[in-house]
């Protein structure tokens, strides 16, 4: 996958190679790569990628021209909003690729994907086969997006500078940090099974004894590699405890409580904004009402206004109405 072609600017070449140098370094001293005496950053390293790195960061350009230009390493004072070419570097972009392609293959971080892969099966898959730079294009660049740029990488890449801590032991045991001797307890527990009285079982193996005691002897002599597994098994759910970047489920956001809605009568909700004293109750009306059927006084149908339902229906008015009985 190619990446845009403003990356081969001198200004972000710079940047990423200084971000790079700052990665290998601190991965250098994580892993125990390339340490010496004095230390293991950037200006001690004895990694031979980062032994001439400040040469290309360096701006070679005397005091007196750089006070006529008015710009410094990053070219400060140049218009945010003024567009112009980009300027490419042969020897800024060599220096830089070694620098991703051992930030590559020894850590598995895809430099422009800015991610670091775990697994290093899953990297060709999930960012290709690699993500270069593409060639020198004839559009112009800004500075306010060479700043945007570098900004967005320096905070794409801060949580992979940061030094891991693990977890303390109070925070451990708040999420269930497990003992070894409790493990092997339980595993030795559930491998003597009491079949009458005086007989006990070795599932493992499946031989009887007189006494838990035997079992238990049996289980350490025959099957110390089944202990040395719940030993293992133990020391790994602890560091994967005491990891702070551990992969976990996220965790929903709390929800939100529901605003209460003011108490109101039926006449306010119809009424809204008018006082409760001035409001004058309705009469409802009943359902005969509404529906046009007659009423007397107290609501007792008036029978004689309206017609009976069971009357037979006549169809005289049609054609043919005498030209056969219809009963």
């Amino acid at each position: 996958r190619s990446v845009p072609g403003f990356l081969n600017d001198r200004r972000v070449m710079k940047a990423d190679i200084s971000m790079a140098a700052k990665l290998i370094s601190t991965f250098d001293r994580r892993w125990g790569f390339w340490t010496s005496s004095e230390g293991s950053d950037i200006n001690t390293s004895s990694n031979p990628l980062l032994r001439n790195v400040h040469d290309f960061l360096v701006e070679e350009v005397s005091a007196e021209e750089e006070e006529l230009l008015g710009q410094g390493f990053n070219g400060g004072n140049e218009d945010a909003e003024v567009a112009r070419p980009v300027d490419v570097d042969p020897q800024l972009a060599t220096a830089l690729d070694k620098l991703i392609l051992y930030l590559r293959f020894v850590y598995s971080i895809d430099f422009y994907n800015r991610t670091e892969y775990m697994n290093e099966d899953e990297m060709p898959n999930k960012c290709g086969i690699f993500h270069l730079r593409g060639g020198p294009t004839g559009h112009k660049i800004r500075a306010d997006e060479i700043e945007r740029y570098n900004s967005e990488t320096a905070s794409k890449f801060e949580s992979l500078l940061k030094n891991k801590t693990e977890l303390s032991d109070q925070e451990v045991h708040k999420l269930g940090v497990k003992s070894e001797q409790d493990e092997i307890e339980k595993f030795v527990l559930a491998n003597c099974q009491e079949l009458a009285k005086d007989k006990w079982l070795c599932p493992l193996s499946g031989k009887k004894f007189k006494a838990p005691e035997y079992v238990r002897k049996h289980i350490f002599n025959k099957f110390s590699d089944k202990v040395t597994e719940v030993k293992v098994e133990t020391e790994y759910f602890n560091k994967y405890l005491r990891d702070p970047n551990r992969p976990e489920l996220p965790v929903p956001p709390p929800a939100k409580p529901r605003p209460k809605k003011p108490t109101t009568t039926a006449d306010e909700d119809k009424q809204p904004g008018a006082p409760r004293e001035l409001l004058v109750p309705k009469r409802r009306v009943p359902v005969k009402e509404r529906l046009g059927i007659p009423v007397g006084v107290a609501g007792i149908k008036v029978t004689h206004a309206t017609r009976d339902p069971r009357d037979i229906v006549d169809y005289s008015d049609i054609d043919l109405a005498n030209a056969f009985d219809i009963f």
